[in-house]
């Protein structure tokens, strides 16, 4: 299935309620819009591109049926389709794959059908052959390259229609070509072919929007299922399943680069949620969630929720030196939230402990990153809470994975690949 550039901020609930309205005005609400002509543009130049250029060596290649039916003017048929018309369509091609906006193709579209369809009628007009009437019917292909073969909107498809029919009965009758009886017969044909085909190329652009709001609707859906599956329901953070894939992708290959790790943990949470209970407890984290997400994003973090009141950030190419400074503003932002926190007495409000260490993918684990970044938070937790302390250099392992234990404050650990 066709997945779509939906940029940010569309919602399935709008693109259902396109759906339900039918789409029979051949429009979209704006946002809608600008999405369907976004998408569309590049295949739509890719047509035009194509079919201008099998349209265009056709179109010439009809200089055969002009030599067997109106041979009396074939000197200026030649002129009119490979001096004029050819290069003329070219160059219109030229200037709408410049810039390829849906004005400037679908307008060269319908003045290039125009020329194409002028040119040989006036052509015609001066010739004396008997066959005139058979060759003018030769115009409908035209008319039905314009709407269908190159794919036009149907405004623009109904605009080169009724300018077509426009063109060729100006001439007929002007230089009054046929008898009253072919001039009906033609005028009801080609009336009939302007119905038909215009019906055609309402259906085929309905359809077409129809097609594109299912297509949009599927791709919404399977965005939103994926953010469900990567992000915690509580705080809005991304969860430990997208940690493993996020840090997987970020440097598949070398070059090495930097990666830190920033893990923090809620300071006497199990007494707040006792004290104030889990709904505040809830609140308390989605609070500091999005306090920690805030000050993380504006240098480049990313956060996950890393289990129960624990937050890790991992943040590229930052050195350890910045990756205290940035734990230092989140411990401050944590603080400045001024949560109460009762059951340390009264004025007391939440704070974090945050541990900081940093390594080089690819060659570290994210549970050997993770794990120093464990020691640095046990050793604040330890030397009094509510600040931030760099890591231990941790032991590289083979296998990722969360890690298996909380690492001591002696415990000892070997270099690899590691800056502390």
């Amino acid at each position: 299935m066709q997945s779509y550039d939906i940029g940010e901020g569309l919602q399935p609930d709008i693109v259902e309620r396109e759906i339900a309205a039918g789409s029979r005005r051949l429009a979209f609400a704006r946002p809608i819009e600008t999405l369907f002509e976004r998408n569309g543009r590049e295949a739509r130049a890719r047509v035009m591109t194509i079919t201008t250029l099998v349209g265009v060596l056709v179109y010439d290649l009809f200089l055969v049926l002009d030599q067997i039916l109106l041979p009396d003017v074939f000197a200026m048929m030649v002129v009119a389709r490979i001096g004029i018309f050819t290069p003329f369509a070219l160059g219109m091609l030229w200037i709408a794959r410049r810039h390829p906006t849906r004005f400037r193709m679908e307008g060269a579209s319908v003045v290039c059908g125009l020329l194409s369809l002028l040119l040989p009628t006036l052509v015609m007009a001066q010739s004396d052959s008997v066959f005139k009437l058979n060759y003018q019917y030769t115009n409908v292909l035209i008319m039905m390259f314009v709407a269908f073969v190159q794919q036009n909107r149907f405004r623009y498809a109904l605009i080169a229609l009724v300018s077509s029919i426009t063109i060729h009965f100006s001439v007929i009758f002007w230089w009054r070509m046929f008898d009253v009886a072919n001039s009906m017969a033609i005028v009801m044909f080609y009336s009939t072919c302007l119905i038909h085909l215009s019906i055609a190329a309402y259906i085929i652009e309905y359809h077409e929007r129809r097609s594109f709001l299912f297509g949009l609707h599927a791709t919404l859906l399977r965005e939103q299922i994926t953010r469900a599956a990567r992000t915690d329901a509580l705080t809005g953070l991304f969860n430990r399943r997208y940690l493993a894939e996020y840090f997987d992708a970020l440097a598949p290959s070398p070059p090495a680069r930097t990666v830190l790790a920033i893990l923090l943990d809620i300071d006497h949470f199990k007494a707040f949620n006792d004290s104030r209970g889990h709904i505040e407890g809830d609140d308390c984290l989605r609070r500091v969630s999005a306090g920690v997400a805030a000050v993380a994003a504006r240098r480049g973090g990313v956060t996950f929720r890393f289990g129960g009141e624990e937050i890790l950030i991992l943040v590229q190419g930052m050195e350890l030196a910045d990756g205290m400074r940035l734990a230092e503003a989140v411990r401050a932002a944590i603080e400045a939230t001024a949560i109460p926190h009762p059951a340390l007495g009264t004025g007391r409000v939440v704070t974090a402990s945050l541990g900081v260490a940093g390594g080089l993918v690819p060659g570290i684990a994210l549970s050997d990153l993770v794990a120093a970044a464990d020691t640095a938070l046990y050793a604040a937790k330890r030397s009094g809470r509510n600040r931030a302390l760099p890591g231990p250099v941790p032991v590289a392992a083979e296998q990722d994975g969360p890690p298996s234990h909380r690492s001591e404050p002696g415990d000892t650990v070997a270099p690899a690949a590691i800056l502390c």
